[in-house]
């Protein structure tokens, strides 16, 4: 039935780029350890590393390695936790050490708890949080099936996972934990 788990998963553990689908459109994924893959998708996206990029987990366990939770109130973490899983993305100060390729210039780290499930199976085998960013060029439409992908991209990234998004309308938000404000 999911064949496609254990490939996307060993192409994530060999430092390999991943196209997968999320809640509304591709996103590109790979290792956030990686930097060797997280510039390969930077130069995919024709991005710049000073913007930082989305990790994705299963929960806020999985998450911890990369933001620091211990830095918001019992309030915060509340709102948080009561948002998680689901398309939410929080802004969360990054542990000391977390690249800044995948926080960017900022002193926060963006996280999501997913809840969509192809994602879940992915998070549980890869067995640790996936950098998670749209599939598209820089200011290009967002690609919503994995014909897109291949025609758009076609051997930049080193495998696409061919499963159908989860049909949400709009993006994630992103939220600020420490000042509330809605960036998205």
């Amino acid at each position: 039935m999911m064949e496609w788990l254990k490939a996307a998963s060993e192409v994530l553990k060999q430092g390999g780029v991943l196209a997968y689908p999320t809640e509304q459109c591709f996103g590109l994924g790979c290792d956030p350890d990686d930097i060797d893959a997280i510039d390969r998708i930077l130069a995919i996206k024709q991005r710049r590393a000073e913007q930082g990029l989305i990790v994705i987990g299963l929960d806020q366990q999985q998450l911890s390695q990369y933001a620091d939770f211990d830095q918001l109130t019992e309030q915060q973490l509340a709102q948080v936790n009561a948002s998680w899983p689901g398309p939410n993305t929080w802004l969360i100060p990054a542990r000391e050490g977390v690249s800044t390729h995948v926080k960017g210039e900022h002193t926060s780290i963006a996280v999501r708890a997913t809840a969509f499930e192809p994602c879940r199976y992915l998070l549980a085998e890869f067995e640790k949080p996936l950098i998670s960013t749209s599939a598209n060029r820089h200011a290009r439409p967002s690609l919503i099936t994995a014909q897109a992908v291949i025609d758009e991209l076609g051997s930049e990234v080193d495998y696409v996972v061919d499963v159908p998004v989860g049909g949400a309308a709009q993006p994630s938000t992103i939220t600020d934990a420490i000042s509330g404000r809605q960036l998205r």
